[in-house]
């Protein structure tokens, strides 16, 4: 891969990655690059991330809660995402006592919508025992112009070595940006990551 700091590579990619956290809050210059990326047919895999730039949400029309649960409910089961991931690989990521924050898959979830061009992956309810029920989204994907964009919210980064299906699944929703809408003469594109 290659790392990019000013979106100008982004021009022969296929895959943008966005990591966990950002550090820098994405400006409205880079989010409309971004954009243009997906539009014109690039694929964007956004891992977990504590604030979304409002451009992302008023494209896509999400947005976000702190809220966290130690399960997850597969939703779209046929997801190649999915590929070799079963229900029990997603609960209880962390090595925390239940309750804990250690024991949480994830922490922050995208209320879901109830209309758009997109996939609901995953699911889940907060940790109240689904008193508000399964109302947010933990992996989408929206479709966008000739792209998309995952977006994962699930603590991925954080237990990648304690827990296999962590693994599995990064590799997954990789292999998925790599290969969605790509012909066999496109592999030599690298994915860049932010």
């Amino acid at each position: 891969y290659h790392r990019v700091n000013d979106f100008k590579r982004l021009s022969g990619c296929k895959v943008l990655v966005i990591g966990n956290n950002l550090k820098k809050p994405l400006g409205k210059e880079e989010c409309e690059k971004i954009l243009r990326f997906v539009q014109e047919g690039g694929n964007a895999l956004v891992l977990e991330q504590n604030k979304y730039p409002l451009m992302f949400f008023d494209t896509f029309g999400r947005r976000m809660e702190k809220v966290s649960s130690e399960i997850v409910k597969i939703q779209y089961p046929k997801h190649p995402i999915l590929k070799d991931i079963e229900q029990n690989d997603l609960a209880f990521l962390g090595n925390g006592t239940i309750g804990e924050d250690a024991s949480m898959i994830i922490n922050n979830g995208i209320v879901k919508p109830y209309m758009g061009n997109l996939r609901i992956i995953l699911d889940f309810a907060s940790r109240d025992f689904y008193a508000h029920g399964v109302r947010w989204a933990a992996l989408l994907e929206s479709l966008y112009g000739k792209g998309s964009v995952i977006f994962c919210q699930l603590n991925t980064g954080k237990y990648p070595y304690d827990n296999p299906a962590c693994m599995k699944l990064l590799k997954n929703m990789l292999n998925y940006a790599l290969r969605n809408g790509q012909s066999k003469h496109e592999s030599k594109n690298h994915p860049v990551a932010v």
